[in-house]
């Protein structure tokens, strides 16, 4: 199970954020939506940004690849 810190002002003295899966499992259609829209959305932020400033292939992208090709 992994924590992630949570800045000083948003957490109270004993908070910690647990990441295990419970979140996902608990939210809505429109919540998963939402989430994966994001997600996508931050790839392709980063392919451009990586395109414009960096000329190997974006992180994301041969993550994806190695992703796709492992189920053929």
């Amino acid at each position: 199970m992994a924590t992630v810190a949570v800045p000083a002002l948003a957490q109270s003295k004993n908070d910690e954020l647990v990441v295990d899966g419970n979140d996902w499992l608990s939210a809505s259609m429109a919540e998963h939506k939402a989430f994966l829209v994001g997600v996508a959305n931050l790839i392709m932020a980063e392919g451009g940004y990586a395109k414009r400033n960096n000329p190997v292939t974006p992180v994301m992208a041969v993550v994806w690849q190695d992703v796709v090709k492992a189920k053929h």
